[in-house]
């Protein structure tokens, strides 16, 4: 499993959540970019790789949750 792969499969959709909670186009994609930031840096810690999607948007989610925390807003996130 590389970056370019996990970008590949689930850039969009982590793209499409990232706005959904944060609403603007330009702070979604600075997310966006931090998250496949941590994610390269991280992926080799990941154990399996049948858990990657769950993976990934875990990573996004607390990537949202520090955007708020870092402005000082709130959002709710919704428990699936």
């Amino acid at each position: 499993m590389t970056t370019q792969h996990v970008w590949q499969s689930y850039s969009q959709d982590l793209k499409h959540f990232i706005l959904s909670k944060v609403k603007d186009p330009a702070i979604t994609d600075d997310i966006l970019q931090d998250t496949f930031i941590k994610i390269h840096t991280k992926l080799e810690t990941l154990k399996d790789e049948s858990k990657v999607k769950a993976w990934v948007f875990s990573i996004a989610r607390y990537s949202v949750l520090d955007y708020f925390k870092s402005t000082n807003l709130t959002f709710e996130i919704a428990n699936s």
